[in-house]
């Protein structure tokens, strides 16, 4: 998986929850052109990704889905279950929990943490919620390799190198911050505010490009 570009194994992911979809719906096979149109993609592109994880498909009856998902599965190491953390227990963080304990996925949070006193010693959503002076002692005694990082922007480079100091290789951030990583560290920035005023930027780019042509 760590030949193939990072756009790629996005758009991996993308098929194998669609291909998901598609087998609980009774399908058996699908065409490039029907997993396109689902995951808003171009036939060209799919086929290209598809050649690309091993994936073979023949032009009278396309591609089989189990087939294709397990190719999937192995080649994105989907169906194992992933041990994590979250680190900061606030509406994100707590919000975060919620949504592994209710949906089936592929992780399953292993204890949460947060400096404020009234929200730890007791668990949430059956999630053991400890202080974070416990970190290091809980990573030490637990295999944790990732962690949901739900802090402030003042207290995330530190608790970020705490993380990996212990163990964690990968770090979904939520503060709006750029953390500073070794090489060897996956970090994903989900920055909410810088999101949504990027949704803005373009949506009003949109509009103004749309008056233009109905001007013309």
């Amino acid at each position: 998986m760590t030949t193939l570009p990072i756009p790629t194994i996005e758009r991996l992911f993308v098929y194998h929850k669609v291909l998901s979809g598609l087998l609980k719906e009774g399908a058996t096979h699908f065409f490039s052109y029907d997993l396109a149109r689902r995951a808003h993609n171009s036939a060209a592109q799919v086929r290209r990704d598809l050649m690309s994880s091993g994936c073979i498909g023949s032009s009278g009856k396309g591609y089989n889905i189990k087939l294709t998902l397990s190719t999937l599965s192995m080649l994105l190491e989907t169906g194992t279950s992933r041990r994590l953390i979250v680190v900061g227990l606030g509406n994100i963080g707590k919000a975060m929990i919620s949504h592994f304990s209710e949906t089936h996925t592929d992780f399953s949070v292993q204890a949460a943490f947060d400096c404020d006193t009234r929200k730890t010693g007791h668990p949430f959503k059956n999630c053991p919620c400890m202080n974070i002076s416990e970190l290091e002692h809980y990573l030490e005694n637990n295999k944790i390799e990732l962690a949901v990082l739900a802090v402030p922007a003042s207290e995330a480079q530190s608790l970020a190198d705490r993380l990996i100091s212990g163990g964690v290789v990968g770090i979904l951030n939520f503060a709006p911050v750029r953390l500073a990583v070794p090489s060897w560290v996956c970090v994903e920035d989900n920055h909410i505010s810088l999101i949504l005023k990027k949704i803005a930027f373009l949506s009003k780019q949109n509009q103004k490009q749309l008056m233009e042509k109905q001007v013309l």
